[in-house]
């Protein structure tokens, strides 16, 4: 997911974790990199932190992010009950708004915030790095970005303290890291209706009332009327539909994997079936 402040800025200093390894080759093959930002506070933008400091050691790192500091993720037994295959039944049958009261309740287990080796790696190190007398990393917490503008070669970015409004200028950035994570499906100004992959099928595809695809429970796509299609099932982007189980996690990739092949199979034996009779 790329923020709007972002849109317009250029994709090879300006990108999300998903290219980094290779934007970021480019870039340090071009000359050396100086500063560079990563902006977001979950554990993919503390790895990406730990990568920077340990293959750069000449890079200033800026932590760009809206909490306080890195935050550690949730990780109580109960909690983790989101990976049992109860938990997504229950959550696949609740109402939008119990969802939604369930996401708030277990944000932290997947989301906006990171676990204790790394943190503790992390703080270590910049405790180093204090000891000889440097500032390798930067962290600038309660931080909203206002703007991102071009620097000479690099970009600068626009912070405003959400505590204190005061603003600063953070400038000559090589790179900016998205560590933003990805969209869900649904209506809201970070979501989509349907995955991309998808946008050629989406009009043959059953929708709710808003326009957002529906997910049966075997994780199934369902024809619209007057459409047919073959078979289709979305497999590991269903977490507005399936819950945090579905969010990247591998804890239930075998029963996800088992429920689709059920269905698939069914679905063939009716068919042929169908031939038979014909």
């Amino acid at each position: 997911m790329i923020p709007q402040v972002f849109a317009n800025a250029a994709a090879d200093r300006v990108f999300h974790l998903t290219q980094y390894l290779g934007r970021l080759a480019s870039l340090a093959q071009k000359g050396e990199l100086k500063r560079v930002a990563v902006v977001g506070g979950s554990q993919s933008a503390i790895e990406i932190i730990l990568h920077l400091r340990h293959t750069y050691p000449n890079l200033e790192i800026v932590s760009v992010q809206r909490g306080y500091g890195f935050r550690l993720k949730d990780t109580s037994q109960f909690s983790e009950h989101v990976y049992f295959p109860s938990f997504v039944d229950q959550y696949y049958n609740s109402s939008a708004e119990a969802k939604k009261n369930i996401n708030r309740h277990l944000h932290y287990t997947n989301y906006s915030a990171a676990d204790a080796d790394v943190i503790k790696e992390l703080y270590v190190g910049m405790y180093e790095d204090k000891l000889q007398g440097r500032e390798r990393v930067i962290i600038k917490g309660l931080s909203e970005i206002q703007g991102c503008t071009p620097d000479g070669e690099g970009y600068s970015l626009s912070l405003r303290n959400s505590s204190t409004h005061a603003t600063e200028e953070l400038g000559g950035l090589d790179a900016i890291v998205l560590a933003t994570g990805f969209r869900n499906l649904g209506t809201g100004p970070q979501e989509e209706r349907y995955p991309a992959i998808l946008k050629d099928l989406a009009e043959h595809l059953e929708s709710d009332a808003q326009g957002v695809i529906r997910i049966g429970r075997d994780y199934s796509l369902a024809a619209a009327k007057g459409s047919h299609l073959p078979a289709l099932y979305l497999n590991g982007l269903c977490e507005s539909s399936h819950g945090y189980g579905d969010a990247g996690s591998f804890s239930l990739l075998s029963l996800r994997s088992r429920d689709i092949f059920n269905s698939l199979n069914q679905q063939l034996g009716l068919a042929q079936a169908a031939e038979k009779i014909a």
